[in-house]
């Protein structure tokens, strides 16, 4: 078990910073999950608890930017449409999904993850550019996939998965880039939120039996 000093502290704040700066200003197009990677590379923390910390962390900045983005959201997703039920529900069976998946991983494996996951958010980056709204709109059952994917990746890895969101419902899917943003934001607040939900049901079932057998 690792002890928290103010040396860990330090260079767990300068990490959150850096990625803090940078997703705030690129927004859509970085994902917070490089602070696992530099909370593992920097900090020194085994990737199970930094996944695990960037999951909290996650969580509240998705669902600050939820409130920050509710007008928009609306005029995209009327209050009360089916379409938060495509969006929500597949958000949060990947959120336990990936989950009760985390679970049986190996560090090492998860390791691998991070990285394949970071190489392609650089190619994505390259390659896909966002578009301006088209006036024919996909069918909204396009997000019940993208939205389990990313509910999937939230809880895994506590990736947002935005870099590959926001381009399905903004090239694919047609909607403006900053309602595709918003949209990504949505199951991204589901997902992390029952993920976390997940991990203490977990750690407590854990727990109990340990006590029980002990």
């Amino acid at each position: 078990m690792i002890s928290l000093t103010v040396p860990l502290l330090l260079r767990g704040l300068f990490a959150a910073l850096i990625v803090g700066f940078v997703t705030s200003s690129i927004r859509s197009w970085v994902d917070r999950v490089f602070l696992v990677i530099m909370l593992t590379g920097i900090v020194g923390l085994p990737v199970v608890q930094a996944i695990q910390i960037n999951l909290i962390v996650v969580s509240l900045a998705a669902l600050m930017a939820l409130l920050r983005q509710k007008e928009l959201l609306h005029g995209a997703v009327p209050p009360g449409s089916h379409e938060w039920l495509l969006i929500t529900i597949p958000a949060v069976l990947g959120g336990v999904g990936g989950r009760l998946l985390a679970n049986q991983l190996k560090p090492s494996l998860w390791l691998g993850i991070l990285g394949i996951y970071a190489i392609l958010v650089g190619l994505r980056i390259l390659i896909i550019k966002p578009i301006s709204e088209k006036e024919t709109k996909a069918h909204p059952s396009l997000f019940v996939p993208v939205s389990l994917g990313s509910g999937i990746l939230t809880s895994l890895i506590s990736a947002e998965g935005k870099p590959f969101a926001v381009p399905l419902y903004n090239n694919a899917m047609g909607q403006h880039p900053q309602k595709a943003y918003a949209l990504a934001t949505v199951a991204v607040v589901s997902a992390a939120w029952t993920a976390l939900g997940t991990l203490k049901g977990v750690l407590y079932l854990n727990l109990h039996r340990a006590m029980v057998y002990s």
